[in-house]
């Protein structure tokens, strides 16, 4: 009982510190792009990335940060209730990329680059995908709803680099259940090894 509430309180403090990050990154990479790059057609999101790595480490629990992120988006880029509603749903759609974690298996996917950057490209897309239905169901013509996203192809490469440096860290593109067993047989072999 002990153990499985201090791997609760460790998921609620871990999936607090990602979201942090995220909203405060997501608000910074957002307000560059209105601030300083404004005449770009293109800019960059920190969203997929970090909700590929929450899905990674704890599961389909990265959807409260893909849906938050998508509201993080929208307001900051000034759009209305159904743009943010776009983004916050939209972005929802890419929870079944945890689908791909349990098919490849999580070190596997860890492990292979081309598994890493597969799984990727799956977070982006469906939150892609996502987003066209979402607008479509909202009443924005098929055409319009599916190329109007296309600037956001940039946002494909920037969570790609991002992955690609997580799965090289030590624990951080983990589940963490695996990671916090991993690390206390460690502690116990080098107690052993050192009474």
């Amino acid at each position: 009982m002990k153990k499985r509430r201090s791997l609760s309180l460790y998921r609620l403090i871990d999936t607090a510190i990602w979201l942090a990050l995220m909203l405060v990154f997501e608000s910074l990479v957002v307000r560059a792009a209105l601030k300083w790059f404004s005449a770009q057609a293109y800019y960059v999101s920190v969203v997929p990335a970090i909700a590929a790595i929450v899905y990674m480490r704890w599961g389909a629990w990265g959807v409260i940060h893909a849906v938050l992120g998508g509201a993080v988006t929208g307001l900051m880029m000034g759009f209305g209730k159904d743009g943010i509603l776009i983004y916050m749903l939209g972005n929802a759609l890419s929870v079944l990329a945890v689908g791909l974690i349990k098919l490849f298996g999580s070190e596997s996917l860890r492990k292979d680059v081309l598994k890493t950057l597969l799984y990727g490209l799956t977070v982006f897309v469906l939150m892609l995908a996502g987003k066209a239905l979402v607008a479509v169901a909202l009443g924005s013509p098929i055409k319009q709803a599916f190329t109007a996203f296309a600037p956001e192809v940039v946002i494909l490469l920037f969570t790609e680099v991002i992955l690609w440096i997580a799965r090289r860290l030590d624990g951080v593109f983990e589940p963490q259940a695996h990671y916090v067993r991993r690390v206390q047989q460690e502690q116990e072999q080098e107690r052993g090894e050192n009474p």
